[in-house]
C-alpha cells in the first residue's frame, strides 16, 4: 500500500489538492477527499504510520528489479538493480538512469508495466512500489516460500527472482516521455486526450477490443446519483434499480445484525454506484447486502437539498417540538403534502422497509433509535452547506426515531406490503403470488408503482423455477417469541421458560468460582450461535458452552424484554428508591414497587437476584463484589428502555441501585432465594442426585408453586440420565487449612514465618525489581498470572527464573488483595487512615508504630519484608522510574482498598496513597534500618556470581547495622559485590563532571569564539540539505526513542553520522535544543522588546528594530540565528515541495524558539503575536540577516545529487569565515556528499531532562484544539445539564465522538492534573486554579485562534468539573497510565535463597541482634525501660496552633500571638503588594514558617516574605477544624446570599454570628479588617473584593469535615465572601479599621508610644478580648527600633478621588467626566477609525499598567506619546472597574430583558427608560463611549470592526463584571446582540449630536488650522443641554491641537494667532 497527493494523475484534478490523497495497492488507486485539509492531513499521516511500521516486517527487505528499456540509444536493452520496499517508481527511474549513466530524471522518463504477453501494458505514476508489484507474483510463483523452506541462501533466492516465469511475472519498460506519449496517442482511438486524463488507470497500449474498461458514457440528462428526485422519477413512479435495492433490503435486512450501522467495502460500493449509475442491468443477489445498504445511503445522501426539501428544513426539526403525539402526526402529515409527490413515494417505501427492520430488532439489534441514529446523516444531515455545526443533531435523530416508530399512523399501515405479501422471504410458494399481487402493490400509492415494474423486484426472478429457490421458508409465527418478547408471553403460568432457568442455574453453579462472571466478554459468534438456538427452541445442553457465553446471552435476554425487567412505566420510581432516607425506607419502596410489576417479571427477579447474590458471596474467588456485579448488570436491566437511550439518566443512581438489591436481596426477596436452586446447586459433586430430586417440591412451592416439578427436574445442573460414575464433573477439593491466597495470613504462616513461595516472591523482586523499570504499574499476561497463582496455591514447586518479573510482581499483589480484611487488619482500617491526619512526622511514626502492635505477628513480619522490597525499589527509582509516589499508587490497591466490603466509593484514595507514600519514605524509621538487608547483601544484584554467596552470608544478614557494610561499598552502586575486585568490576566508572551541558546550556558556553558546535552545525547542515524535499519538517513527529537516543549521543560528545538518522529525528533533537536554552535564544531579557516588534508601522520599521534587538544579543545567539533562518529560508524557497510554508513553519518552530522563557508560562501572552513575528522573520530574513545567509553551507548544500563536492569546496572561504568566526572546514564523505563544518573547539556535555513547559503551546497549537472545534457548542452546554451525573453522561458521550487520540491524550493530561489538585495543600493549585491557567490553552485557542466570542467563565467551570469528576469521567486507572519499557534481568540462580528459607523465616526469631532491635517500630513487652532506646512520646500539646479549635488556641477569646502577629503584618504591607492572597510562595519557605509557629518558636516576620506569610495564614485558616464559620451553620451562612436586599442580607450575617463562638467572631472581625484595608488600595494591589473572595474563599468556606466540595456551589460562596468584605464595616462594625491603631497601616516615623498607648482602645474594641500584652506583640512595631530606623515610607494622604475603581459620580465634577477619561476618548475617536482591530487587538501589559497608574496617580500625561491599543486597553480596564459596572448592577437584568423586546422602536424605548434610571454621570459617559463607538463603526472598512466585532470586544468591560464577578448564569451572546444594537442605534437612542461630542475634525489628524475646531466650539459646548458637560472637552481638545501647532510655528520663528491664544 501507498499514499500520494498526485490526484491530478488518478482523475480527480478538478478536486482542491489541500483536501483529497491518493491511496493504492500496488498498481490500482483510489482517490480520497476529505472535508477539510486538516482532516485529510491526519489520515494520511496516520495510514502512511501504519504502513511504514508493516514494511518493517517485510521479508526479505529488497529484491532484485530487472528493468528493460525501449526508444533509448545507449545500447543497452536491460539493467538490474536492487529495490527496497521503501523505493518507489520515481527512484527505481533515477537509480535505472544512473546505472545506464543516462543524464535526467522522472520528469523525463517514465516507467511501464507490462502483466505477461497477452497484456497491454501500461504507464505508472510514480508513486507506486515496485517491491510491492514484484512480491505480488511470490504467492503464483511459490519463489519465497521454496525459499525460506529450504534456507536458501539470499543470493539464491534474488537467481530465483531473476530466473522465475516472465509470463506470470509483471516486466517493467522504461520509456522516454516523448515516446510513451505518441504510444498511448496511437493506441487511444477514440478516446479523447482530455477524458484519458480524468480515467483512474487507462492502459494506453489496449485496442477497443482488449480493453474491458467500459467506455466512458455520454452525458446523461437523467443521472441517477445526484439529481433531483423529480428527475430520476417517471410519473412519480421510483427508478427500477432503486426499487430493487429496496426490496432487496426489505427481503434480507429484517435478519441481517448491524444493518445500515456496519460499513462494506468501499471499492464494491462504488463498483455497484458505477453500474447503477451507468444504467447497466444489475443481480442484486450477487451482492452484499451491506454494500446495497451503503450505497442506497449514499443515494439518499445525494439528493439535491435532501428527500426532505431544503426549503423545509427547519420546519421538519420543529416537529420533535411539538406537544403530544398527535399533534407531532399531524404536522408531519402537513409538511408531507408540501413535499415533491416522488418525495413522498420514496418516503413510503423507505420507511416500510425501516418498520419491517425495526420490527425484527431482536434479531438484527437495529432497534428504531439505532436505525435513526445510522440513516440521520443521510436523509436528514446533510444538506447544501455539508455543514452540521449549528444543528442538534441529537434533534434530527429524535425526529428520525419519531418517525419509523409511527410510520404506520402517519404514512399508512399499506407501507408494510408495498413488496408483496411475501416480501421478507423468497420462499418456495409460487411466483405468481406476487405476480398477482402487483396490481395491488401498484394501487397502494395510487397507481404511483406500474405493473411493469413491480415484476422486475429483486426479491423474485421469473426465469426460476420453485425448486431453484434455495432461500429458506420463513418459520410460521411464534407466539412466544423467547428474545425481545414481553416476559408474560414466554412464560406459562409465571413459570419461567426452561432454557432461562437452565442457563440461571448453570451460573448459579459454576459462577460463584469464575473470575469477572458478567464483566468478561465472550465471543460474539459463540453469543450468536447460542441465542438462535435458544430462540429456535433448540435443545441445548449448556455444559458445552463457555461459562462467559451463558452470562452474556443471559444479559442479551434481559436487555431485551420490552420496557425492561423493572417497566418502563415504573422506571423513575425506581431510580428515587436510592432518594429514600435510610435502608428500611428503601426495602420497604422496593418492597411496594414489586407489588406493581407483572408475576412474571417479580418471579424472574427473585431467581436473578439469588444467583446474583450466591456470586457475590464468593468475591474473594471471583472477584465480583456487590459494586462490580452492579456495575456490569445494570445496562441490561435498568438502562436500556424503550427508547434506547441513556443520555438524560444518572447511571452512577442505577448502580448504586441495583447494588442496593443485591447487598438487601435476602430481605426483599426472601432469605429463601438461595435455595430456588436446591441445597447443592452451588457443587457438581458425586452425592446422589436424588437430593435434588427429592427437594423439588420445596423449589417448586418457592414461589407459590410458580416452579412446576417438571421444570425443576429439567434444571441444566443436573441430568437424570446420567449415573453417579457418570458424572464427570471434577468433585470440589476437600477443604484446606491453609489456603495460600484467600486465606488469614496466620493461617499459611507457621510460627509467625511467612510461608516459603510468599519469601521466594519477595526476595525475586527484591533482586530484579530495582533495574525493571515500571515494577508493579506495568501489567503482566493475565494467562501467566492465572498459571503462577495455580501452581503456588496447589503447593507445586516454582522456579521463580522461568517467570517473568512483572507475573511475579502481579501475583504478589493479588496475595495481597485477597487477604481477609487486607494485611492492615479491617477493624484498624480507620486508624490507619487518621495516621496521615497527625501532626509532625514523628507523631506520624509514633501512631504507626503503635498501630503495629496491634496487629498480628504475621502481619508486622509481612509488611517488615514488603517495605523493605520497596523501600530498596525505591531507591533505584532513576532506573526503575517508580518514585515512592508512583509505588504508593500502585500497591495501595492491593494492601488498604479492598476491605470486606470490596467497595472504596465512600473513602478517599488519595489519602490512602499519601499513607503508603509515608510508609514507604520513613519505613526505615518505622520497620528499623535492618529491613535493607532482609534478603542479604548482595541480594539486589543480578550478576552472575555464585548465589551461594548470599547463602553463606546469612548469619552476617543479621549484623547490617553491626558496620558489615564497608564504608566504600555503601558510597558505592546498590548492587556492589564486596567478593569482586576492582579489575573483575565491569560496572562502567561514575563519568566526570561536565563543565559544558551542550543540552540546556548558555549557548555561550558551549560555543567558542562564537563559533558554533559542530554537532549543531551538523544538524543544521543535514537538514539544509534534506529538508526543503522533505514533506512536513518540523511538523511531523519522531520517534521518541530515536531522538533520545540522538541527543543522548550528542550530549556525551560521541561522534554521530546523520546519514544514519532520520530527517525527522534530527530536526525534533533540533528543536529541543532551542527550547533548551536558557531564556530562549531571544534572550529573556528582551522578551517583551522582541513581541512589541509586530506592533511597529511598516516593514521597514519592523526590520530596522530587529536589528537593533540584534545588536544586543549575545554574539552566540546572533550566529546561531543567522544559521537557523538561512536553513528556514532554504526550506520556505521549497514550500511547494514540503508544504511548509513561512506560516507553517513559525506554527512549528515558534514554541521552542520564543515560548518557553524562563518563567514557562505563556497564559498573558499572545501566541498569535509569536507566530506572526516569527513568519516575519522569516519572510524577511534576507534583509535583516543579510543575503550571504543562503550559503552558509556552500552553494549545492540543498541538492543531493551526484555532482563533485568540488563546488562546495570552492565555496569553502564563505563557509569557513562568517564575520569573523573561523570555522575549519573538512571534506567528510556524507552519504549525498555534504560538507561538515567544524569548529576549532568542540565543547561535550551530558545529557539534562528537557522541560515539560511547552505543553500548554503544544495544546494551545492543536488545530481546532483537543476537544474539537465541530464539538465545541456541545462541550460549552454540558455545563448547563442538570445535576452531577448528567453532566458527567453527557462529557462520555462526547468523548465518544471525538478521535481516539484525543481521548487517550485528555486520560493522561486529566490523570496529571487530578495528581496536582490532590496535592493543592502543597502546590496551592486547587482545581479552580488548575482550570484558570490549563483553559486558554485547551479550550480557548480554535481555528480562528480567537476566544473573545467565548464565556472564559463558562470554559473554567467546565474545565474545573473535568478535573473534579476525572475519575468518574475517564476511570480510576489515570492515576497510573505513566512508565517506561522494562529492562531484562539476568539468569542467576535463586534456589540457594529457597533453601535458605528457613533462615529468612527466622529473622525475626533472634536473628535480629539487641543493637538492631532497637529501631523496630514495635517494641517488645519483656525489655526493661533502660533498654528501650526508642525516643518517648512527647507530652500532649494542649494548644496546637494548626490544625486544632480556635477556641483551644485562644485565651480567653484572645487571639494568639502567631496569629495576630500575622494578621498584624499583612494589614501592614499587604495593602501595597500586588496579588496578595493570590500570588503563590515558596512551598519550603511556607512549610518552615509553619513548623516554626506550630513549635511555638519565638519568629521575626520582618525576615519572611509576604507571601510566604499570607499563604501560612491561609493554611491556618482551612486547618480550622468544621471551618471558621462552623460547620453546623455551613448551610446557613450561604443562604444568606439568597436573602433580599442587602439590609436583609446585613441582618441575616449579624445574627449568625451571634450563634458562632467568641473566639470565631474575634478571628474573623480581625480578618475582615485585614481584607477590607487591601481592598481599599485595590488600584495598587489590583486585589478587589470580587478577587479577594475568589483567593480567600477556599480557606474559610470551602474545606469543611468531608474535604468535598462538588456539590456545593463555588460561585454561590464567593459571592457571599465579597458580600462580607464590601459590607464589613456595616456587619463588624467601623472600629474594625483601627483594630491595629491608627498608624498600623504604615510603619511611619511617629512615636510607638502613640500605639502602645491606644493599646488599652484596641482591647476594648471587642469587648476587652484583646490584653494589653498581646496588642504590645504587634509586628508592625519593634521595640528595639528608633523612629531614625525606621524605613517605611509613610503613608500617602487619602486620596477622595480615586480614578480606577471609584464609583463614577465620585471621580466625576457635577457629572463632568474627567480631564484624564476625557482625554482617552478623544484620542481614540481621533485615531481609532483608522486603526485595524481596534479594542480588538492586545496591548503591551507593561505599557498599561504604566499608563494606569500615571492617570490614577494624577501625573500630566502625553496621550500622544502611547500606543493607541494601550490607550484603548487601560479605558476597557476603567470601564470593567466602575463598580456595579457602568449599567448600574440594580438595573442589570433589566437591560438584558431590553433585547427581548418585539421590534426595535420597542427596544429603543425600553433603552430611553432605563437611561432616565441611571445617574447622570453614566448617561454622559454613555453618550462619549457610544459617540466613539459609532464613529470607529462608520469606518469599519477600514479597521475591520463592525458593529458585531466592536460588541464582542467591548462587552466583557461595560456590562459582564458586576458586583457578583461571575458570568456563569448569564448569556454572553445575549449580551453582545444588547451592545451591538446599541452600537447601531446610538444616534437615535443618546441623539445625533454624539457625531460631534469632539468638533467636526476631531477624526482627522491632518494639517487643516484648528480654527474650524474653536468656531464649532458653541455646538460642542451645548451638546448635551448642560455646557458644563463639554466645556472640558472643547478646553482639552484644543489644547492639544493648539499646542501641537504652537510647537510647529514656534519651531518656524512664527508665533501663534491671538485668537488660538485666547481659546488658550
Amino acid at each position: 500500500m501507498w499514499t500520494a497527493n498526485c490526484t491530478d494523475k488518478a482523475g480527480e484534478a478538478s478536486v482542491s489538492a489541500r483536501r483529497p490523497f491518493v491511496l493504492g495497492w500496488p498498481t490500482v488507486n483510489f482517490v480520497a477527499t476529505f472535508s477539510s485539509s486538516e482532516r485529510k492531513e491526519k489520515w494520511q499521516s496516520f495510514l502512511q504510520r501504519y504502513i511504514n511500521l508493516d514494511k518493517e516486517k517485510d521479508q526479505p527487505k529488497s529484491v532484485p528489479l530487472k528493468i528493460f528499456t525501449e526508444d533509448i540509444k545507449n545500447g543497452a536493452c536491460s539493467v538490474t538493480i536492487t529495490v527496497t520496499n521503501s523505493d518507489t517508481v520515481n527512484d527505481v527511474i533515477n537509480m535505472s538512469l544512473s546505472k545506464l549513466g543516462i543524464t535526467g530524471s522522472e520528469k523525463d522518463y517514465q516507467l511501464w508495466i507490462s502483466s505477461g504477453k497477452k497484456k497491454a501494458s501500461y504507464p505508472l505514476t510514480g508513486h507506486e512500489h515496485p517491491y510491492g508489484i514484484k512480491m505480488s507474483d511470490v504467492p503464483a510463483t511459490g519463489l519465497l516460500q521454496q525459499g525460506l523452506e529450504n534456507s536458501a541462501s539470499a543470493s539464491a533466492l534474488q537467481e530465483d527472482f531473476l530466473e522465475g516465469s516472465q509470463e506470470i511475472q509483471d516486466k517493467f519498460i522504461l520509456k522516454p516521455r516523448h515516446s510513451a506519449k505518441n504510444q498511448a496517442r496511437n493506441q487511444q482511438g477514440k478516446v479523447s486526450k482530455n477524458s484519458a486524463k480524468n480515467w483512474a488507470f487507462w492502459c494506453s497500449s489496449r485496442t477497443r477490443e482488449d480493453n474491458q474498461h467500459p467506455r466512458l458514457p455520454p452525458t446523461k440528462p437523467k443521472q441517477l446519483f445526484g439529481a433531483p428526485l423529480e428527475d430520476v422519477c417517471d410519473n412519480d413512479t421510483l427508478p427500477t434499480p432503486i426499487l430493487d435495492m429496496l426490496s432487496f433490503i426489505n427481503q434480507k435486512g429484517p435478519f441481517t445484525e448491524g444493518i445500515f450501522r456496519k460499513s462494506a467495502s468501499i471499492k464494491s460500493c462504488r463498483a455497484l454506484k458505477e453500474k447503477l449509475n451507468s444504467g447497466d442491468k444489475v443481480n442484486l443477489d450477487d451482492e452484499s447486502l451491506l454494500v446495497v445498504a451503503s450505497v442506497l445511503k449514499d443515494f439518499l445522501r445525494n439528493i439535491p437539498g435532501s428527500i426532505f426539501s431544503a426549503s423545509l428544513y427547519d420546519k421538519w426539526l420543529d416537529v420533535i417540538d411539538q406537544g403530544n403525539e398527535e399533534e407531532k402526526i399531524t404536522a408531519t402529515q402537513r409538511l408531507l403534502d408540501q413535499l415533491p409527490r416522488a418525495n413522498v413515494v420514496f418516503l413510503r417505501y423507505l420507511f416500510g422497509v425501516l418498520h419491517n427492520i425495526e420490527q425484527h430488532s431482536s434479531s438484527n439489534q437495529m432497534t428504531a433509535y439505532n436505525l435513526s441514529v445510522c440513516i440521520t446523516p443521510s436523509i436528514l444531515c446533510l444538506l447544501n452547506s455539508g455543514s452540521t455545526e449549528l444543528e442538534s443533531f441529537t434533534k434530527k435523530i429524535s425526529f428520525i426515531q419519531f418517525l419509523i416508530e409511527n410510520c404506520l399512523k402517519i404514512f399508512g399501515e399499506d407501507i408494510t406490503s408495498l413488496f408483496g405479501k411475501n416480501s421478507v422471504s423468497c420462499d418456495n410458494s409460487d411466483i405468481t403470488d406476487i405476480t398477482d399481487n402487483s396490481e395491488k402493490v401498484a394501487d397502494t400509492d395510487k397507481k404511483t408503482v406500474s405493473k411493469n415494474s413491480a415484476k422486475n423486484w429483486a426479491f423474485w426472478c421469473s426465469s426460476r423455477t420453485r425448486e431453484d429457490n434455495q432461500h429458506p421458508r420463513l418459520p410460521p409465527t411464534k407466539p412466544k417469541q423467547l428474545f425481545g418478547a414481553p416476559l408474560e408471553d414466554v412464560c406459562d403460568n409465571d413459570t419461567l421458560p426452561t432454557p432461562i432457568l437452565d442457563m440461571l442455574s448453570f451460573i448459579n453453579q459454576k459462577g460463584p468460582f469464575t473470575e469477572g462472571i458478567f464483566r468478561k466478554s465472550a465471543s460474539i459468534k459463540s453469543c450468536r450461535a447460542l441465542k438462535e438456538k435458544l430462540n429456535s427452541g433448540d435443545k441445548v445442553n449448556l455444559d458445552d458452552e463457555s461459562l462467559l457465553v451463558v452470562a452474556s446471552v443471559l444479559k442479551d435476554f434481559l436487555r431485551n424484554i420490552p420496557g425492561s425487567i423493572f417497566s418502563a412505566s415504573l422506571y423513575d420510581k425506581w431510580l428515587d428508591v436510592i432518594d429514600q432516607g435510610n435502608e428500611e425506607e428503601k426495602i420497604t419502596a422496593t418492597q411496594r414497587l414489586l407489588d406493581q410489576l407483572p408475576r412474571a417479571n417479580v418471579v424472574f427477579l427473585r431467581y436473578l437476584f439469588g444467583v446474583l447474590h450466591n456470586i457475590e458471596q464468593h468475591s474473594s474467588s471471583n472477584q465480583m463484589t456487590a459494586y462490580n456485579l452492579s456495575v456490569c448488570i445494570t445496562p441490561s436491566i435498568l438502562c436500556l428502555l424503550n427508547s434506547g437511550s441513556t443520555e438524560l439518566e444518572s447511571f452512577t443512581k442505577k448502580i448504586s441501585f441495583i447494588q442496593f438489591l443485591i447487598e438487601n436481596c435476602l430481605k426483599i426477596f426472601g432469605e429463601d432465594i438461595t435455595s430456588l436452586f436446591g441445597k447443592n446447586s452451588v457443587s457438581c459433586d458425586n452425592s446422589d442426585i436424588t437430593d435434588i430430586t427429592d427437594n423439588s417440591e420445596k423449589v417448586a412451592d418457592t414461589d407459590k408453586k410458580t416452579v412446576s416439578k417438571n421444570s425443576a427436574k429439567n434444571w441444566a445442573f443436573w441430568c437424570s440420565s446420567r449415573t453417579r460414575e457418570d458424572n464427570q464433573h471434577p468433585r470440589l477439593p476437600p477443604t484446606k487449612p491453609k489456603q495460600l491466597f484467600g486465606a488469614p495470613l496466620e493461617d499459611v504462616c507457621d510460627n509467625d514465618t511467612l510461608p516459603t513461595p510468599i519469601l521466594d516472591m519477595l526476595s525475586f523482586i527484591n533482586q530484579k525489581g530495582p533495574f525493571t523499570e515500571g515494577i508493579f504499574r506495568k501489567s503482566a499476561s493475565i494467562k501467566s498470572c492465572r498459571a503462577l497463582k495455580e501452581k503456588l496455591n496447589s503447593g507445586d514447586k516454582v522456579n521463580l527464573d522461568d517467570e517473568s518479573l512483572l507475573v511475579v510482581a502481579s501475583v504478589l499483589k493479588d496475595f495481597l488483595r485477597n487477604i481477609p480484611g487486607s494485611i492492615f487488619s479491617a477493624s484498624l482500617y480507620d486508624k490507619w487512615l487518621d495516621v496521615i491526619d497527625q501532626g509532625n512526622e514523628e507523631e506520624k511514626i509514633t501512631a504507626t508504630q503503635r498501630l503495629l502492635d496491634q496487629l498480628p505477628r504475621a502481619n508486622v513480619v509481612f509488611l517488615r519484608y514488603l517495605f523493605g522490597v520497596l523501600h530498596n525499589i525505591e531507591q533505584h527509582s532513576s532506573s526503575n522510574q517508580m518514585t515512592a509516589y508512583n509505588l504508593s499508587v500502585c500497591i495501595t490497591p492491593s494492601i488498604l482498598c479492598l476491605l470486606n466490603s470490596g467497595s472504596t466509593e465512600l473513602e478517599s484514595f488519595t489519602k490512602k496513597i499519601s499513607f503508603i507514600q509515608f510508609l514507604i519514605e520513613n519505613c526505615l524509621k518505622i520497620f528499623g534500618e535492618d529491613i535493607t538487608s532482609l534478603f542479604g547483601k548482595n541480594s539486589v544484584s543480578c550478576d552472575n556470581s555464585d548465589i551461594t554467596d548470599i547463602t553463606d552470608n546469612s548469619e552476617k544478614v543479621a549484623d547490617t547495622d553491626k558496620k558489615t557494610v564497608s564504608k566504600n561499598s555503601a558510597k558505592n552502586w546498590a548492587f556492589w559485590c564486596s567478593s569482586r575486585t576492582r579489575e573483575d568490576n565491569q560496572h562502567p566508572r561514575l563519568p566526570p563532571t561536565k563543565p559544558k551541558q551542550l543540552f540546556g546550556a548558555p549557548l555561550e558556553d558551549v560555543c567558542d569564539n562564537d563559533t558554533l558546535p559542530t554537532p549543531i552545525l551538523d544538524m543544521l547542515s543535514f537538514i539544509n540539505q534534506k529538508g526543503p524535499f522533505t514533506e512536513g519538517i518540523f511538523r511531523k513527529s519522531a520517534s521518541i526513542k530515536s531522538c533520545r537516543a540522538l541527543k543522548e549521543k550528542l550530549n556525551s560528545g560521541d561522534k554521530v553520522n546523520l546519514d544514519d538518522e532520520s530527517l525527522l529525528v534530527v530536526a525534533s533533537v533540533l528543536k529541543d535544543f532551542l527550547r533548551n536554552i536558557p531564556g530562549s535564544i531571544f534572550s529573556a531579557s528582551l522578551y517583551d522588546k522582541w513581541l512589541g516588534v509586530i506592533d511597529q508601522g511598516n516593514e521597514e520599521e519592523k526590520i530596522t528594530v530587529t536589528q537593533r534587538l540584534l545588536d544586543q544579543l549575545p554574539r552566540a545567539n546572533v550566529v546561531f540565528l543567522r544559521y537557523l533562518f538561512g536553513v528556514l529560508h532554504n526550506i520556505e524557497q521549497h514550500s511547494s515541495s514540503n508544504q511548509m510554508t513561512a506560516y507553517n513553519l513559525s506554527v512549528c518552530i515558534t514554541p521552542s524558539i520564543l515560548c518557553l522563557l524562563n518563567s514557562g508560562s505563556t497564559e498573558l501572552e499572545s501566541f498569535t503575536k509569536k507566530i506572526s513575528f516569527i513568519q516575519f522573520l522569516i519572510e524577511n530574513c534576507l534583509k535583516i540577516f543579510g543575503e550571504d545567509i543562503t550559503s552558509l553551507f556552500g552553494k549545492n548544500s540543498v541538492s543531493c545529487d551526484n555532482s563533485d563536492i568540488t563546488d562546495i569546496t570552492d565555496n569553502s572561504e564563505k563557509v569557513a569565515v562568517f564575520k569573523g568566526h573561523i570555522l575549519c572546514v573538512s571534506h567528510v564523505p556524507t552519504g549525498s556528499g555534504g560538507l561538515i563544518c567544524f569548529p576549532l573547539s568542540i565543547k561535550k556535555g551530558h545529557s539534562q531532562k528537557a522541560s515539560s513547559e511547552n505543553l500548554p503551546d503544544f495544546l494551545r497549537n492543536i488545530p481546532g484544539s483537543i476537544f474539537s472545534a465541530s464539538l465545541y457548542d456541545e462541550w460549552l452546554d454540558v455545563i448547563d445539564q442538570g445535576n452531577e451525573e448528567e453532566k458527567i453522561t453527557a462529557t462520555q458521550r462526547l468523548l465518544d465522538q471525538l478521535p481516539r487520540a484525543n481521548v487517550v491524550f485528555l486520560r493522561y493530561l486529566f490523570g496529571v492534573l487530578h495528581n496536582i489538585e490532590q496535592h493543592s495543600s502543597s502546590n496551592q493549585m486547587t482545581a479552580y486554579n488548575l482550570s484558570v491557567c490549563i483553559t486558554p490553552s485547551i479550550l480557548c485557542l480554535l481555528n480562528s485562534g480567537s476566544t473573545e466570542l467565548e464565556s472564559f467563565t463558562k470554559k473554567i467551570s467546565f474545565i474545573q468539573f473535568l478535573i473534579e469528576n476525572c475519575l468518574k469521567i475517564f476511570g480510576e486507572d489515570i492515576t497510573s497510565l505513566f512508565g517506561k519499557n522494562s529492562v531484562s534481568c539476568d539468569n542467576s540462580d535463586i534456589t540457594d535463597i529457597t533453601d535458605n528459607s528457613e533462615k529468612v523465616a527466622d529473622t525475626d526469631k533472634k536473628t535480629v541482634s539487641k543493637n538492631s532491635a532497637k529501631n523496630w517500630a514495635f517494641w517488645c513487652s519483656s525489655r526493661t525501660r533502660e533498654d528501650n532506646q526508642h525516643p518517648r512520646l512527647p507530652p500532649t500539646k494542649p494548644k496546637q496552633l494548626f490544625g486544632a479549635p480556635l477556641e483551644d488556641v485562644c485565651d480567653n477569646d484572645t487571639l494568639p500571638t502567631p496569629i495576630l502577629d500575622m494578621l498584624s503584618f499583612i494589614n501592614q504591607k499587604g495593602p501595597f503588594t500586588e496579588g496578595i492572597f493570590r500570588k503563590s510562595a515558596s512551598i519550603k519557605s511556607c512549610r518552615a514558617l509553619k513548623e516554626k509557629l506550630n513549635s511555638g518558636d519565638k519568629v521575626n516576620l520582618d525576615d519572611e516574605s509576604l507571601l510566604v506569610v499570607a499563604s501560612v495564614l491561609k493554611d491556618f485558616l482551612r486547618n480550622i477544624p468544621g471551618s471558621i464559620f462552623s460547620a453546623s451553620l455551613y448551610d446557613e451562612w450561604l443562604d444568606v446570599i439568597d436573602q433580599g436586599n442587602e439590609e436583609e442580607k446585613i441582618t441575616a450575617t449579624q445574627r449568625l454570628l451571634d450563634q458562632l463562638p467568641r473566639a470565631n467572631v474575634v478571628f474573623l472581625r480581625y480578618l475582615f479588617g485585614v481584607l477590607h484595608n487591601i481592598e481599599q488600595h485595590s488600584s495598587s494591589n489590583q486585589m478587589t473584593a470580587y478577587n479577594l473572595s475568589v483567593c480567600i474563599t477556599p480557606s474559610i468556606l470551602c474545606l469543611l469535615n468531608s474535604g468535598s466540595t462538588e456539590l456545593e456551589s463555588f460561585t454561590k460562596k464567593i459571592s457571599f465572601i465579597q458580600f462580607l468584605i464590601e459590607n464589613c464595616l456595616k456587619i463588624f462594625g467601623e472600629d474594625i479599621t483601627s483594630l491595629f491603631g491608627k498608624n498600623s497601616v504604615s510603619c511611619d516615623n511617629s512615636d510607638i508610644t502613640d500605639i502602645t498607648d491606644n493599646s488599652e482602645k484596641v482591647a476594648d474594641t471587642d469587648k476587652k478580648t484583646v490584653s494589653k500584652n498581646s496588642a504590645k506583640n504587634w509586628a508592625f512595631w519593634c521595640r528595639s527600633r528608633t523612629r531614625e530606623d525606621n524605613q517605611h515610607p509613610r503613608l500617602p494622604p487619602t486620596k477622595p478621588k480615586q480614578l480606577f475603581g471609584a464609583p463614577l459620580e465620585d471621580v466625576c465634577d457635577n457629572d463632568t467626566l474627567p480631564t484624564p477619561i476625557l482625554d482617552m476618548l478623544s484620542f481614540i475617536n481621533q485615531k481609532g477609525p483608522f486603526t485595524e482591530g481596534i479594542f480588538r487587538k492586545s496591548a503591551s501589559i507593561k505599557s498599561c499598567r504604566a499608563l494606569k497608574e500615571k492617570l490614577n496617580s494624577g501625573d500630566k500625561v502625553n496621550l500622544d506619546d502611547e500606543s493607541l491599543l494601550v490607550v484603548a486597553s487601560v479605558l476597557k480596564d476603567f470601564l470593567r472597574n466602575i463598580p456595579g459596572s457602568i449599567f448600574s448592577a440594580s438595573l442589570y437584568d433589566e437591560w438584558l430583558d431590553v433585547i427581548d423586546q418585539g421590534n426595535e422602536e420597542e427596544k429603543i424605548t425600553a433603552t430611553q427608560r432605563l437611561l432616565d434610571q441611571l445617574p447622570r454621570a453614566n448617561v454622559v459617559f454613555l453618550r462619549y463611549l457610544f459617540g466613539v463607538l459609532h464613529n470607529i463603526e462608520q469606518h469599519s472598512s477600514s479597521n475591520q470592526m463592525t458593529a458585531y466585532n466592536l460588541s464582542v470586544c467591548i462587552t466583557p468591560s461595560i456590562l459582564c463584571l458586576l458586583n457578583s464577578g461571575s458570568t456563569e448564569l448569564e448569556s454572553f451572546t445575549k449580551k453582545i446582540s444588547f451592545i451591538q444594537f446599541l452600537i447601531e442605534n446610538c444616534l437615535k437612542i443618546f441623539g445625533e449630536d454624539i457625531t460631534s461630542l469632539f468638533g467636526k475634525n476631531s477624526v482627522s489628524c491632518d494639517n487643516s488650522d484648528i480654527t474650524d475646531i474653536t468656531d464649532n466650539s458653541e455646538k460642542v459646548a451645548v451638546t448635551t443641554e448642560q455646557p458644563r458637560e463639554s466645556k472640558p472637552v472643547r478646553v482639552t481638545v484644543i489644547y492639544r491641537k493648539v499646542q501641537l501647532q504652537y510647537d510647529a510655528m514656534t519651531s518656524s520663528r512664527m508665533g501663534p494667532s491671538t485668537d488660538l491664544s485666547t481659546v488658550f
